[in-house]
């Protein structure tokens, strides 16, 4: 195979519009651009072609950590291949040895271990995609809470009206004030573990939100009482899916937070969407809301030892 790693950030902006698939919000070039600062990453594409097909890699190198990782970092997930699986071993060789891809999709990292076996072990479980199929609940809000027990879809239902008769506003729309409220409201529920403490994540994570917002991508709700904001849910939509991507509420206000799930939910069946993503991991709260999951997988080059190395890449 032929390849050739290319950094100009330009012809890699060329090179990621051939061959992504565009089918998810993390497929699209100026979502993984706004995470992007050549002082902290510089672009590492690796592109591969034999006589009959072509395959793209498309990864950062990390100057604070020296680390190789998929183009966009920490953010963007479910990541797919974008090579055709026979293609996989020649780019394995080619990735630099402190390589390290997340949330690498199952499907994409099934479809290699079953041509390549010998690599199972490697692509390691790292978390769970959090996610709800809108089609298979019938688009219906009624049949996705009989998940729920009687009980359950009681106390949420419940809890949910008593905040809205208490005063509670729900408005949907885009403020400049909205990261603000949901570093505030953030910090404030998770004290020191807030994401909001690290200064690269703030930078990135505004920058991925204001290109959000100036393609109209975003869906921001806000939750109200008495002119003050207690709650914050930031969410996308591109083509059938609704992201869930961060929120924030006072801890103060007990089940705020169920209410803004809920109210998304409700927003994503109004938009005719397929499915509302709520993204990989879980802190505990997802587990409460009985949704799909599928899990994700990490390959880390680097574990690998150098023995293992060679007996993996030695024959094909």
């Amino acid at each position: 195979m032929k390849s050739l790693i290319v950094k100009n950030l330009n012809l890699c902006e060329k090179l990621w519009n051939q061959f992504t698939p565009n089918t998810s919000i993390w497929d699209l070039w100026k979502t993984v651009l706004s995470f992007y600062n050549q002082k902290f990453f510089e672009p590492y594409f690796i592109l591969g072609e034999d006589q009959k097909r072509r395959g793209l890699l498309p990864l950062w190198l990390s100057k604070e950590t020296g680390r190789y990782f998929f183009f966009g970092g920490d953010y963007p997930e479910n990541k797919r291949f974008w090579f055709p699986p026979e293609m996989f071993l020649d780019f394995f060789q080619l990735m630099p040895r402190r390589t390290v891809l997340y949330d690498i999709n199952q499907h994409s990292a099934e479809v290699v271990t079953h041509l390549y076996p010998r690599f199972k072990s490697y692509f390691t479980p790292d978390e769970n995609r959090y996610y709800l199929d809108l089609a298979d609940v019938n688009y219906s809000l009624e049949k996705y809470l009989t998940r729920f027990s009687p009980k359950h879809r009681k106390n949420l239902l419940y809890d949910t009206n008593k905040l809205l008769k208490s005063g509670v506003r729900l408005r949907w729309g885009n403020k400049n004030s909205d990261f603000g409220h949901l570093s505030r409201l953030s910090k404030a529920r998770f004290a020191g573990q807030s994401d909001f403490w690290d200064k690269k994540f703030v930078w990135q994570f505004s920058s991925f939100i204001q290109y959000l917002k100036d393609n109209r991508l975003a869906a921001t709700l806000r939750a109200e009482i008495g002119g003050e904001t207690i709650g914050i849910g930031i969410s996308a939509i591109f083509k059938n899916t609704l992201y869930v991507l961060n929120g924030g509420f006072d801890p103060k206000y007990a089940n705020v937070g169920k209410l803004l799930t809920l109210e998304q939910i409700k927003r994503a069946l109004a938009k005719h969407c397929r499915e509302v993503d709520f993204l990989v991991g879980d802190t505990g709260w997802k587990a409460f809301w009985n949704l799909d999951q599928e899990p994700v997988a990490a390959l880390d080059k680097e574990d690998i030892p150098s023995k293992s190395l060679r007996l993996l890449t030695d024959f094909k």
